[in-house]
């Protein structure tokens, strides 16, 4: 089941700060399979947290896959 971005933003309404309803939506983003557009506006925001991130998942999915198949 894929959440709305936006039903997660309503959750908190005006007391949740700009940051994490970007942080919110990124992983809404993420969760939607809009892989490349979080990806995209993580690495024009913040470069190296951005590379690192995607490091880290690509390194998960392959852990992951690793385990599948042994």
């Amino acid at each position: 089941m894929v959440e709305d971005p936006n039903e997660i933003l309503q959750y908190g309404g005006d007391r949740v700060s700009f940051v994490t309803r970007w942080i919110l939506n990124s992983i809404g983003l993420l969760m939607g399979f809009n892989i490349l557009n979080a990806y995209l506006m993580l690495f024009s925001l913040f470069p190296l947290p951005a590379i690192l991130f995607c490091q880290i998942s690509l390194f998960v999915k392959c852990e992951k896959s690793k385990s599948l198949t042994n």
